[in-house]
């Protein structure tokens, strides 16, 4: 696995250079998030957008990870968890734990998510935010073999926080190594089709 991989510059410039970098990529998702809500005024909403840079699914809130220093992902769901919500740029997230249920996260009727990760890793800073919530199904696909980075989650019995809303709303599928296109399409798609039912 890996370890130090996201090392704090110790020049000043360099760590004006990934400030700027984490702003950029946490800002460019937390936009695409607004468009998929409507945006602004003067915008439309979508039904589509991608951020060709973000993805940064590895960093937790207490640490970064995975060449990850900032979880635009965490970001993007939180601004469309809390999207009607008034004020919503205004230190929403000030004091809330990565891992609080969703009965203190907002209006009971703010739309759930389906997150689905298509990596070769783990996303497991994502699960960690979610992982005690009903309002966010984490779904990933990815490789899960004794010291693949991250070492410490991926597994097919992690299925959400015991004792918590979120019991029930992760799921993990562990690809076996070499997978072929038709088998990982086949089984992507019985497992998809029958979340979406569900969910």
């Amino acid at each position: 696995g890996l370890e130090d991989d996201c090392p704090l510059p110790t020049d000043s410039n360099a760590r004006k250079i990934l400030w700027k970098y984490c702003l950029s990529v946490a800002g460019t998702s937390w936009h695409a998030a607004s468009l998929l809500m409507g945006g602004s005024a003067d915008e439309d909403e979508r039904d589509v957008v991608i951020h060709w840079g973000g993805g940064r699914h590895h960093s937790h809130s207490d640490k970064a990870g995975g060449f990850c220093y900032v979880n635009d992902v965490v970001l993007a769901i939180h601004r469309l968890l809390h999207s009607r919500a008034n004020g919503v740029d205004d230190g929403m997230f000030a004091g809330i734990p990565d891992n609080q249920s969703s009965s203190s996260l907002g209006d009971k009727s703010t739309p759930r998510i389906l997150y689905i990760d298509l990596d070769i890793h783990h996303p497991d800073g994502v699960q960690s935010a979610f992982y005690s919530t009903d309002q966010v199904f984490t779904a990933s696909f990815h490789r899960f073999a004794p010291g693949f980075f991250p070492a410490l989650s991926g597994s097919i019995r992690e299925k959400g926080g015991s004792g918590t809303t979120g019991l029930g709303y992760n799921l993990n599928v562990p690809l076996p190594a070499g997978i072929g296109d038709v088998a990982f399409i086949r089984m992507f798609r019985r497992l998809l089709f029958g979340l979406v039912k569900s969910y």
